[in-house]
């Protein structure tokens, strides 16, 4: 059936470099020809195209997902170094009362969105 993303590839008829809206556009255009409601008056090509729907199915899926995997993986870095710059401006925001003088067990219970308002 599908052993590799090869196959998924030449099935929705797509090189690899494709991008995931090209991936979409072939899948819907591919629907569209291999539907089965539209072999009604034929019981055999009904079948063979409910096969051919499956497989562009599961190429679509495992095409489709790898792709996101990928545009996670991308969109990784720049999510980790915002999550250092949050935490980098909390401990100023905590320095900075410190060197105010705010006794550090009241900043405790505050916590950061009190800690915010107190700034």
């Amino acid at each position: 059936m599908l052993n590799d993303f090869q196959d998924c590839y030449r099935l929705l008829e797509l090189k690899p470099d494709a991008t995931l809206e090209e991936v979409k556009r072939a899948y819907r255009e591919l629907v569209k020809v291999w539907h089965p409601d539209r072999f009604t008056e034929d019981a055999l090509l009904q079948q063979k195209a409910q096969e051919k729907l499956k497989q562009i199915n599961l190429a679509y899926e495992r095409i489709s997902e790898r792709k996101s995997e990928n545009l996670a993986t991308r969109l990784h870095p720049p999510v980790r170094i915002l999550r250092h710059l949050r935490d980098m401006v909390h401990r100023l925001s905590l320095a900075h009362l410190l060197v105010q003088g705010i006794d550090r067990n009241e900043k405790h219970h505050v916590g950061l969105h009190g800690l915010r308002k107190q700034i």
